[in-house]
């Protein structure tokens, strides 16, 4: 179990690192786009910036800004999810919600990123986090019945 615990410090470290960098970046798009100054990119590839936002209307920017915000959101849940694991509460209802909230947000994403529908000039519907959501929705399903199953174990002792 040690071995597992010191990668999984290593994976909430990266992850930390991460969620750092990619919202001290959000921020700064935030304050340019505001000031008129960027196109976002955030799912398409990177962040672009340039001196005006050029053929980009506000609602693109908007919405590439709201795909941004979703992402720092779950890897704030992720985040909280290793340390968690790593404190050894896992059968607990925080993981439960903590699973249905990255479920939501990534439906969120699939919703407002590039994507195989598009009007207006932007693609929406994303296909791979719609199915991830899905995923990480069956698997707190999973963990809510195993959260109830270890309660229940706790009583027959």
């Amino acid at each position: 179990m040690n071995k597992e615990k010191s990668y999984l410090t290593y994976a909430l470290g990266f992850i930390t690192v991460i969620l750092f960098i990619f919202g001290i970046t959000l921020i700064a798009a935030i304050g340019l786009s505001i000031m008129g100054l960027t196109k976002l990119s955030l799912f398409g590839g990177a962040i672009s910036l340039q001196t005006s936002l050029g053929d980009h209307s506000a609602w693109t920017t908007f919405l590439s800004l709201a795909n941004g915000l979703i992402i720092c959101l779950v890897l704030a849940c992720l985040r909280q999810f290793f340390k968690n694991i790593l404190a050894e509460d896992i059968f607990v209802a925080e993981n439960v919600s903590l699973a249905k909230r990255v479920a939501l947000l990534l439906f969120l994403a699939a919703c407002l990123s590039d994507g195989v529908f598009e009007i207006g000039g932007y693609s929406f519907l994303n296909i791979s986090f719609l199915v991830t959501a899905l995923v990480v929705w069956t698997l707190s399903k999973i963990l809510e019945k195993a959260n109830q199953i270890a309660e229940e174990n706790e009583f027959t002792i």
